[in-house]
């Protein structure tokens, strides 16, 4: 009984120690993520708004206009007045439209720097994941960072990632716009929401273990990339003939999710059997803290 309760402990210890382990690997590599994307976010929003200012006009013809009320969604308008219909259909549409360029103008303008942060950031993460994986299984082993599934994973997740990334400005802009447009704002109102919001990107309120999105973007994009050079070791370990188990550690507080808990309760299982989310590790979700420990078959 007391030796179930020694291993039991050992086993909390190790899977703290493998959470701790990240933190400390990518520390510094998060905050300087972090950095640079929140620099983006500011320098997007200072161009949006550049171009946004030009519509200054367009913009009033719609949001000062008290007989009528519509919702901007697409290219869908309900108008519940009828006067001036034609004008304030037209407008409307115009704006619409107009803001779709002016955020493919902003995108194309810092997409690829935005992919030169994520694409360092992710390519240092997978190769300090890779070493320290094969540390804690005491075998000498070299990343290859050019191993194909390495290449393919930096340059997928990175062009993957800005692109959602712009999806969800996109979307979070026009909905600024469109509030805007809907309560009579002004242009000037609208514009310092706009101003605000990019901020929060980069500054962000403090909420938990996530400071702002430019922070949340660093900590799940590291943490995925580093779990993904962890599992890595294991695969290439396994195709030289080593047989490994792995097991789904989280932090065991009151804030992690049924699902990373779920993955927990499975024990070690074999490394190349999926995990009850369907993951092969973690992470399971933007700003997961979970890790992934392995061992050989059968210790």
């Amino acid at each position: 009984m007391i030796q179930d309760d020694i291993i039991e402990v050992l086993d909390q210890f190790i899977e703290a120690e493998a959470i701790l382990q990240r933190e400390k690997a990518l520390l510094q590599l998060i905050r300087q993520m972090e950095k640079r994307v929140g620099k983006i976010f500011i320098k997007q929003g200072r161009l949006f708004l550049e171009i946004f200012k030009k519509n200054k006009s367009l913009f009033e013809k719609i949001a000062e206009s008290e007989q009528n009320s519509y919702n901007l969604n697409g290219t869908r308008l309900l108008i519940e007045a009828t006067k001036n219909k034609e004008l304030i259909q037209k407008t409307a549409w115009e704006l619409n439209m107009e803001v779709e360029r002016m955020m493919a103008r902003v995108e194309e303008t810092i997409r690829w720097e935005m992919v030169d942060v994520v694409n360092k950031g992710i390519s240092q993460s997978i190769e300090k994941g890779f070493n320290n994986g094969v540390s804690y299984l005491d075998i000498e082993y070299a990343f290859n960072v050019k191993h194909p599934r390495a290449i393919n994973y930096i340059n997928k997740r990175g062009a993957e990632l800005v692109t959602k990334i712009n999806e969800t400005t996109r979307s979070e802009i026009k909905r600024i716009v469109t509030n805007g447009i809907e309560k009579g704002l002004s242009y000037d109102q609208t514009a310092k929401e706009i101003s605000k919001r990019f901020s929060e990107f980069a500054i962000g309120k403090p909420q938990l273990h996530i400071r702002s999105r430019a922070h949340l973007v660093a900590v799940t994009e590291a943490g995925n990339a580093y779990e993904t050079g962890n599992y890595e070791a294991g695969k290439q370990l396994q195709e030289a003939g080593i047989m490994l188990e792995k097991y789904w550690a989280t932090v065991g507080d009151n804030r992690v999710s049924d699902g990373c808990s779920a993955n927990e309760g499975q024990g070690w299982i074999p490394y190349d059997e999926a995990f009850e989310s369907g993951h092969e590790h973690p992470l399971r979700f933007p700003g997961c803290r979970c890790a992934l420990l392995t061992r050989r078959k059968g210790e």
